[in-house]
């Protein structure tokens, strides 16, 4: 899925300024991300999309919410940021 969505020099920044780039390093972060969770679901909504001849920037907002499962008095946590994701 990574290949079909990001071009294979594509950027994503997180909002703690973490850059990964490229598809293993991509899938990498995200795997590892992941595991922390037992489910996860993510809402993005308002995308802005800039055109620059052939790189494009995108922004969203985005709306998650995380089950921890092994933290039984916050097994869920909701967290809104803003992504950035270049390719």
């Amino acid at each position: 899925m990574v290949g079909a969505t990001f071009t294979p020099d594509a950027q994503v920044i997180k909002p703690n300024g973490a850059i990964s780039i490229g598809h293993g390093n991509i899938l990498d972060g995200q795997r590892k991300s992941f595991a922390r969770f037992r489910a996860t679901h993510h809402v993005t909504t308002d995308y802005i999309i800039d055109l620059d001849r052939d790189k494009a920037t995108v922004r969203t907002n985005l709306t998650a919410m995380h089950d921890f499962g092994s933290y039984p008095s916050y097994s869920s946590m909701l967290f809104s940021f803003r992504n950035l994701f270049s390719s």
